[in-house]
């Protein structure tokens, strides 16, 4: 891989990362893919359909925590780490290349208190994420229609899951709750790490939606994309007249979102717009997955937690990354052996060929065109030659 020039902010998580380049993005992905898709299953919790799991009914006494805005449900109990130490926790390390890319779900159950992971590098991505939200607020953060009250009680019972229900349950030693202050209705919510306090509930009414956007991303080093069931409107031309119509009311689109470290894309650019047509540019989506994405986004059950791993290659240290990867790295240029800036982290572990083969398969799978998408034309023979040498 070839490592920018970086800020002297960005300097922080490049010296981390020198340890387990490779490692790190594969994380990073991974984890926004699957924060992606575990995130939507949240916006089932303000549906007006009842808490249903895979196998029938929740039982009642199965939950702990309720939220404001949810109006049908409350959610799973959390189980406690209290003896968690950040400081010592390694980051979640996913290897899920495979010598062929085959286009699939790839879906497997998450343990609800395993949604937001811990780890080491908590307070310098805490540092990075300030940074990026001062730079770049139009793009880290987005919201379709602020006026919208779907929307806001979608982001209001987030807020509220992760800031009062989730964290001082699963880390009580990073996060606590404290009694509301003076006139305030709402507890705060202390980070121990940082000393940051913010309000543990958000009520749109009186505060920015935006700004409980903004608070989430800056208390978890998670990224969130809410979407919901809407009729999204279809158009298409006749005799040269433009004819409209709405379509499938449960057509999924992003109408809110907090992303930190977009992955080659730009979000707002993603806002406004069902799933159908965010993974437009995927070569095979609609052939491959849109009818499948479709429908496990329609029959997902209420309290139902997925995730799905991927993985990809950049050409750069930057976590964040608001641009088309392939067509980014093209303007680069192809990269050659001898201008790699990467470690031994998957040769250390016995991976080097697994992966090099993994690179060739991108072009012999059932979608040979992810090998172009993932900008492999510009970056896969210095990569396979470092990794077999």
């Amino acid at each position: 891989m070839w490592s920018a020039n970086s800020t002297h902010l960005l300097q922080i998580w490049e010296d981390f990362v020198k340890s387990s380049v490779l490692g790190i993005l594969l994380l990073v992905l991974g984890l926004a893919v699957l924060q992606s898709l575990i995130k939507n299953v949240l916006n089932h919790f303000i549906s007006d359909s009842p808490p249903i799991a895979a196998e029938g009914r929740w039982p009642s006494d199965e939950f702990q925590h309720s939220s404001p805005g949810c109006n049908c449900c409350s959610y799973p109990p959390i189980e406690a780490l209290p003896d968690f130490d950040w400081k010592t926790a390694e980051p979640l390390i996913f290897r899920p290349f495979k010598p062929k890319y085959n286009m699939t779900m790839g879906l497997s159950n998450l343990d609800p208190s395993s949604l937001i992971p811990m780890d080491k590098t908590y307070e310098e991505r805490m540092n990075l994420r300030k940074f990026l939200l001062d730079k770049y607020p139009d793009i880290v953060v987005g919201i379709n229609n602020e006026t919208d009250p779907d929307i806001r009680s979608a982001i209001e019972e987030l807020y509220a899951f992760v800031l009062k229900d989730y964290l001082p349950t699963r880390y009580p030693t990073m996060f606590r709750l404290l009694p509301a202050k003076d006139n305030a209705k709402e507890p705060i919510i202390q980070n121990k790490v940082t000393g940051d306090t913010f309000p543990a509930t958000l009520d749109t009414e009186s505060r920015s939606a935006i700004r409980g956007l903004e608070i989430l991303g800056q208390i978890v080093d998670e990224d969130f994309m809410i979407l919901l069931p809407r009729a999204y409107p279809k158009s298409w031309a006749v005799d040269g007249k433009q004819c409209c119509q709405l379509g499938n009311p449960n057509d999924y689109v992003l109408e809110a979102y907090t992303t930190y470290f977009p992955s080659g894309f730009d979000p707002r650019e993603k806002l406004g717009l069902p799933l159908s047509q965010i993974h437009s540019p995927v070569p095979g989506y609609k052939e491959r997955l849109q009818r499948s994405m479709d429908r496990f986004f329609d029959k997902l059950p209420v309290g139902k937690f997925m995730m799905r791993v991927n993985w990809t290659i950049t050409t750069d240290l930057e976590l964040f990354a608001s641009h088309n990867e392939a067509q980014f790295s093209q303007r680069k240029g192809t990269i050659k052996p001898e201008e790699l800036d990467i470690n031994s982290a998957i040769k250390n572990e016995g991976l080097g060929e697994e992966l090099a083969s993994a690179i060739e398969g991108l072009e012999h799978g059932n979608t040979p065109m992810m090998y172009e998408y993932k900008g492999g034309p510009v970056w896969a023979r210095a990569v396979k030659e470092y990794l077999r040498n």
